[in-house]
């Protein structure tokens, strides 16, 4: 498909809708117990208010009973199509090569065993339930670069290949006992996805696959504090940079993929409290200890240098809730410090300071037609001094996925203090967004934003990445647009139009080219 013409479905496809709406960005959510994660995958939205589940049609009914054929056991599948085009996301530049346009298509079949040991005159969800997930997602490329990591003289790596059949990974495999005996006590033990809040820290752990995992080998205790309604989850995580803790079922090549650059251990704390809903207040401390993993040549040039091992402790918190008619609200602040190691040929080993703030403020007008919602928002990524002998930048921990947008997922690989990042890190960012959203029909959601992007550091003197434009004397990184139409044919398939633009500003180089992003899906669930 030619990209103008993709551009122009994009754009046509939200007008149709005509009119502006909420900032969603797209983030591979946490599957409850038994039912997959959700088909368009988005930051938490206010919940609406609670109605009635709607009457089960035949259909439906007859599906039920084939996923749940027997008490104990129930099932279920889905199945993702996408068309991605993208274009100078990675380097702002018109003359690197680096336009993109593929297919990908990623199945998805679970099952879940239980619930045992169940006494039901508890009267609240408990017992032991067994839960498998298994996934694959195979690209197809129309259009791929010839620059690492896609192509060049080094060769490329299998799992890019075209067509590039990956292996079908486990997902997830964890055992969960809620409460057993009736104490106030939860665990969960083994491959879980471990999501809390909006994503901001603890979100995606297995960044360099894309949205198609978001899984950590761990084992999660819940304290539960029912009369003040408190949980408080303290888990050790233990994740390995590629896939050989359960081994993929390799459908193409001998190699294994990397899901990230590091060998990740960790230990929480994170407490969540309903007590004054419906505002929620969470608190949290987070250890990471990373390991460089061995990576590969081809990434190792396209990332760049970046450090050998990092130890960072973070604590923070936040509110979100709603308030009167239509307010919904959400605020988020961290504070970082630790270390990482020395960068081979650049720096020596460095102390880390960072600071990470995030929010949201909307008004839904719910007596209106198409039910619109206003909302803006601010989000504060220190940066690093790239003259000081501190690392002041931002560490995301697990929060690796498009919070801001699928372009700014991509654009962070060419950043960093000294040549690059790892995927998705990003930091030395101030973002001023605006937007709204609406339902023109019941089944439809059109949503249109806006962000103006600043940087806290200016970069002026750090040469030019590989894959970079080098930068400018300014502090405007750009203006973002975010445009999307979401729309829910029924229960079992869905899909949305993505469309976004960035221009850069003045903290690149003069001669930045903009960037453009564009896809459209189709999601079909059991």
């Amino acid at each position: 498909m030619n990209w103008k013409s993709l551009v122009a479905a994009c754009w046509i496809g939200a007008g149709l809708a005509g009119a502006p709406p909420a900032f969603g960005d797209e983030a591979p959510q946490p599957a409850p117990k038994a039912t997959p994660p959700p088909a368009v995958q988005q930051a938490p939205q206010p919940a609406p208010l609670e109605a009635p589940p709607p009457e089960l049609s035949p259909t439906d009914k007859f599906l039920n009973n084939i996923k749940h054929p027997i008490d104990w056991f129930t099932w279920g599948a889905d199945l993702r199509v996408r068309e991605e085009f993208e274009k100078n996301d990675h380097s702002f530049d018109s003359h690197f090569d680096d336009e993109v346009n593929q297919f990908r298509l990623r199945g998805r079949i679970w099952a879940d065993l239980g619930t045992f040991f169940s006494d039901p005159s508890l009267g609240i969800p408990n017992g032991l339930d067994l839960y498998v997930r298994l996934t694959d997602e195979t690209r197809f490329y129309l259009n791929r670069p010839t620059n690492p990591p896609w192509g060049g003289p080094l060769g490329e790596p299998p799992y890019r290949t075209n067509p590039a059949f990956n292996e079908i990974i486990v997902d997830n495999l964890y055992a969960n006992w809620d409460r057993p005996a009736g104490l106030p006590v939860s665990i969960r033990a083994g491959r879980q996805d471990l999501w809390y809040g909006r994503g901001f820290v603890m979100g995606d752990a297995t960044p360099l696959d894309g949205s198609r995992s978001v899984y950590s080998d761990a084992v999660k205790l819940t304290l539960h504090a029912d009369p003040i309604k408190t949980d408080l989850d303290l888990f050790v995580v233990d994740n390995k940079a590629n896939e050989n803790r359960f081994g993929p079922i390799v459908l193409q090549n001998g190699q294994e993929e990397f899901v990230s650059a590091y060998d990740t251990k960790m230990l929480g704390a994170y407490m969540i409290s309903k007590y004054f809903a419906p505002l929620e207040a969470d608190l949290y401390y987070l250890y990471k200890d990373d390991s460089l993993a061995n990576y590969d040549v081809i990434h190792q040039l396209f990332f760049g240098q970046i450090p050998n091992g990092r130890t960072i402790h973070t604590v923070g918190g936040l509110v979100q809730g709603t308030a009167g008619t239509g307010w919904d609200y959400y605020g988020e602040a961290a504070w970082q410090y630790g270390s990482e190691d020395a960068i081979a040929g650049f720096n020596s080993e460095e102390t880390q300071q960072g600071y990470g703030i995030n929010s949201d403020l909307g008004y839904t007008l719910k007596e209106c037609p198409m039910t619109p919602r206003l909302h803006g928002g601010y989000e504060d990524l220190s940066g690093d001094d790239p003259h000081s002998k501190t690392f002041g930048g931002w560490d995301p921990v697990f929060g690796t996925w498009p919070q801001i947008s699928e372009i700014w997922a991509y654009r962070w690989e060419a950043e960093g203090k000294v040549v690059a990042q790892t995927p998705a890190e990003w930091s030395n960012l101030q973002a001023f967004s605006v937007g709204g959203s609406a339902k023109p029909m019941p089944k439809m959601t059109v949503t249109f934003d806006y962000s103006l992007m600043l940087a806290n550091e200016k970069m002026l003197g750090v040469a030019p990445t590989a894959v970079g434009i080098g930068y400018g004397k300014g502090y405007v990184r750009g203006s973002l647009v975010v445009a999307k139409l979401l729309y829910d044919f029924n229960a079992h398939v869905s899909g949305h139009l993505w469309a976004e633009y960035f221009i850069p500003g003045d903290y690149y180089a003069p001669h930045a080219a903009d960037a453009v992003f564009l896809r459209w899906e189709l999601m079909f669930k059991l």
